[in-house]
């Protein structure tokens, strides 16, 4: 909001889950005071809108953003992008799932094969190893274990890319490179990038 201002760039509006609205506000407001700024008619007083999962918004040059509920030990939800073209036939680009269960997946079959055909599926991988003690850990705290990519193939046969995040800090970048790539069909595993960029970082000194 802030840079936007800075640029001077109009207000944008930001879609968010239905439960987090009124927390937001409560933020902005909370750095319009701190800026010594009025809590109306400022660059923090943007609009709010509300987005649950099933919701569709129409975006600029044919995208389509869908939001779809995901699985954590919270209210939590994921978005998918989708291109329509000139006949009106939509096509699945990007999926982001943020902080979920592998169940999200694994019910996609059924309520929203859309998420099974995207071109880049962006989900986490918190717990990498160990899966006799980490996996039960994984699914208590709403996350998800490597092993249960392991476990269905099947379900990224349609999705082209796989971009993992959200490892947990027990892993550097070389244990995260290695893991994410044994055990796993070679065919699955070429699908597969994960962000080191966080780990890399905690090496700086």
């Amino acid at each position: 909001m802030k840079k936007r201002h800075l640029n001077h760039l109009p207000k944008a509006s930001y879609y968010l889950p239905p439960c987090l609205v009124e927390h937001v506000r409560g933020i902005c407001k909370a750095y319009a005071a701190m800026s010594e700024l009025a809590s109306e008619g400022t660059e923090f007083d943007c609009p709010l809108v509300p987005i649950s999962p099933g919701n569709r918004m129409q975006l600029p040059e044919n995208w389509i953003v869908e939001a779809i509920e995901t699985h954590h030990s919270v209210k939590s939800q994921g978005y998918i992008l989708s291109t329509r073209d000139r006949d009106g036939q939509e096509y699945p680009e990007i999926a982001y799932l943020g902080d979920s269960r592998f169940s999200v997946l694994t019910e996609a079959r059924t309520n929203c094969p859309a998420l099974l055909s995207v071109r880049l599926l962006i989900m986490e991988a918190t717990f990498l190893d160990r899966p006799e003690r980490m996996l039960e850990r994984a699914v208590s705290h709403g996350h998800t274990h490597l092993t249960e990519l392991k476990q269905n193939p099947s379900l990224f046969k349609s999705i082209e890319n796989i971009y993992l995040i959200h490892f947990s800090a027990r892993y550097n970048a070389d244990q995260i490179a290695s893991l994410t790539r044994t055990g796993i069909p070679r065919w699955l595993a070429d699908r597969i990038v994960p962000s080191l960029c966080a780990q890399r970082c905690l090496t700086l000194t």
